[in-house]
């Protein structure tokens, strides 16, 4: 039996500057985010930290391998997360917190008819500007807000580049200027398979004109 989420009243809105290029679209917020109304500042913003990390990616290594406390602002986590809103813009495919009920503070996915309602797609095509030319879709719910179908077999897509007719139907539903994008699967899951993650990044860092460092340590 499907579980219907109840929303909490906290609104999590894109987090990012008008420098950023790359567009991450995850699936929904959690409760820290909720709290800090910031987009992957729990456990999924340690997820793409230490992924982004481990790339040797220049800008996520400057203060070097630090513990990411999920719940709190820490000085090498707050700086980080203002250099990361100029490289790239957080947001979710919904952007309220979905739990099972009012008094729970589990999360749960968000409802397929709530992440396709128009006012929540009209959030999404104001959350983007001009200057985001590159897409991460993270998680099936970020896929089904921008494309408007759901994807198929989501698992043996991740780490898969978009392809062009993908990326026309994502740029006509939400008025943007996408030049490529990559299906990555939720945040949640990159480190399961962390090789294939770094090569993904490697190529997105490329295309987002990210310097990697070659010896990093």
């Amino acid at each position: 039996m499907t579980v219907m989420p109840y929303y909490d009243h906290r609104e999590v809105l894109a987090h990012g500057t008008p420098q950023s290029n790359v567009l991450l679209m995850n699936e929904a917020p959690g409760k820290n985010e909720a709290v800090s109304g910031i987009p992957l500042y729990g456990m999924q913003g340690a997820n793409l930290y230490h992924s982004l990390y481990k790339t040797n990616i220049e800008w996520a290594i400057q203060h070097g391998d630090f513990i990411w406390k999920q719940a709190v602002d820490t000085l090498q986590k707050t700086a980080f997360l203002q250099i990361r809103e100029t490289k790239i813009t957080c947001t979710n495919s919904f952007n309220k917190w979905p739990k099972p009920n009012a008094e729970s503070e589990k999360s749960i996915a968000p409802g397929s008819n709530d992440v396709l309602n128009e006012l929540n797609i009209i959030r999404i095509r104001n959350e983007i500007s001009a200057n985001h030319t590159i897409i991460l879709l993270c998680g099936k719910f970020s896929y089904l807000a921008c494309t408007g179908t759901e994807i198929t077999n989501p698992e043996q897509r991740e780490c898969e580049q978009l392809s062009p007719e993908e990326i026309a139907i994502i740029n006509n539903r939400l008025n943007s200027n996408i030049q490529s994008g990559w299906y990555m699967g939720h945040t949640r899951r990159w480190s399961l398979h962390q090789d294939r993650i770094t090569r993904t990044l490697r190529s997105i860092a490329g295309a987002a004109n990210w310097p990697i460092v070659v010896n990093n340590g």
